[in-house]
């Protein structure tokens, strides 16, 4: 929902029709969604969707998405109250920073992944340049696994001529998901970790992934 409330803060006309094609793409959501949601909720905040849908300013939309955020933000806390990872997840994540690759192993343990199902990368440029790689070859040879793919969006390198690069990753996530076929990225829940929050580099971020992930400090009690 960040990615749409950013288009809103653009306050330009022009973005109408991508709030239309977002507003859609929620729909799709809420309509895929588990059998055991409450029918009158889902068709309560669809209905508000098309109603959103028939704006024809952004000040208009911008007053009838108040009524749906609020609507898909309780949908999503009763789900979030309620949601476990499947036994057979595997987490995978990248980051070049060795602090920052021991808190995302314990997130990892946090969430319920075992140790045993944890691979994290980023040690130098190998892991890093060989990443997608290593990604893509993983979901096809564990076809029947789910996988946690948490990446940082600035991987700092050394490269063969010793000047420095940064590798965002969120587009390595973006080729990743591009070089899988459909029933292998369904299988995938791709996050963006980044200290930069605001709501258009989340917009960018979900552009590439399925979502974004704070680097503020987490508590293993708040951890779903």
């Amino acid at each position: 929902m960040t990615c749409i409330q950013s288009l809103f803060e653009k306050e330009d006309p022009s973005e109408l029709h991508l709030i239309h094609d977002q507003m859609l793409e929620l729909k799709r959501d809420l309509l895929t969604l588990d059998a055991n949601m409450s029918v009158t909720s889902r068709t309560s905040v669809i209905c508000n969707i098309h109603l959103m849908m028939t704006a024809e300013s952004t000040k208009t939309a911008l007053e009838r998405w108040s009524t749906v955020r609020q609507q898909v933000q309780g949908i999503t806390d009763r789900m979030q109250k309620n949601f476990r990872l499947p036994p057979n997840t595997h987490g995978i994540a990248i980051d070049d920073s060795k602090i920052q690759r021991k808190l995302l192993s314990k997130l990892m343990e946090f969430i319920g992944i075992t140790k045993d199902n944890i691979t994290i990368l980023g040690d130098g440029p190998s892991e890093i340049l060989s990443f997608e790689d290593h990604v893509v070859e993983y979901m096809q040879q564990h076809a029947c696994r789910y996988v946690l793919l948490i990446a940082d969006e600035q991987l700092d390198i050394v490269n063969e001529s010793s000047q420095h690069e940064s590798i965002s990753g969120s587009h390595m996530i973006k080729k990743i998901r591009e070089r899988l076929p459909p029933e292998l990225e369904d299988r995938m829940l791709t996050l963006v970790r980044s200290a930069n929050d605001s709501a258009v580099d989340i917009s960018a971020y979900c552009e590439c992934a399925h979502g974004f992930l704070s680097k503020a400090p987490i508590r293993r009690d708040n951890v779903q």
